[in-house]
């Protein structure tokens, strides 16, 4: 049977879609975020400060493994606000306090047998950094010039962040979202820190009078 227009366009047309499966797939694989969490993903609990537990990263929740650009390096948080807010901190720490390495920062860590505020990892809204370094009970493991970056930090996050060398036990390596998810603080300060990220002279690794980094 000789061949149509109409089946050679169509066969054309298939063979481009074909052409195209492969990169699609690839690009999907590097998309690790699904648009409908998975009901399993979670524990049915909440964080201390709100958060949804999660049973493991990268399993089809909240949490995820994310890039710390700038800084070579990955931690499991929640995505979206807590994201933005936990990876800046991150990054100022790292360009500003102490260069960090793999395996230097915790992010997510299961629920089981944590507690009080470590129970705000197993929701991904909070990082230990250099926990092998800053032990927990431990006060003044800053030097004076590390602390005043720290306090910038969370003089720039304002409430949205709590710094764990200001609990009654201090742990000086954790940072976390101090205010449940759908709080607008929490949502104001993350899409601040994106405009910082997209703005030339702003955001993490570009040192400024502290006023002039939040536009005051």
């Amino acid at each position: 049977m000789t061949p149509t227009r109409r089946t050679l366009l169509k066969g054309a047309a298939a063979a481009v879609v074909l052409a195209q499966l492969p990169a699609a797939l690839a690009s999907a694989a590097t998309r690790p975020l699904r648009a409908v969490p998975h009901p399993l993903a979670f524990t049915g609990a909440r964080s201390p400060n709100g958060w949804a537990v999660n049973v493991a990263a990268d399993a089809g929740g909240s949490v995820w493994t994310r890039p710390v650009s700038g800084a070579a390096k990955h931690v499991a948080v929640s995505v979206g606000d807590a994201d933005a807010i936990l990876v800046h901190v991150v990054r100022r720490f790292h360009y500003e306090v102490a260069n960090l390495s793999a395996g230097d920062v915790v992010g997510f860590r299961k629920a089981d047998g944590l507690k009080g505020h470590q129970l705000n990892h197993a929701s991904g809204s909070a990082v230990d950094i250099l926990p092998e370094h800053y032990r927990p009970g431990t006060k003044n493991q800053f030097y004076p010039a590390q602390l005043a970056v720290v306090r910038d930090i969370l003089g720039e996050c304002r409430s949205v962040l709590a710094w764990g060398g200001d609990f009654a036990t201090p742990d000086e390596g954790h940072f976390e979202i101090a205010l449940p998810p759908h709080d607008r603080r929490v949502t104001e300060l993350a899409a601040e820190i994106r405009r910082w990220n997209t703005t030339p002279g702003r955001g993490a690794g570009v040192l400024l009078d502290p006023a002039a980094r939040r536009g005051g």
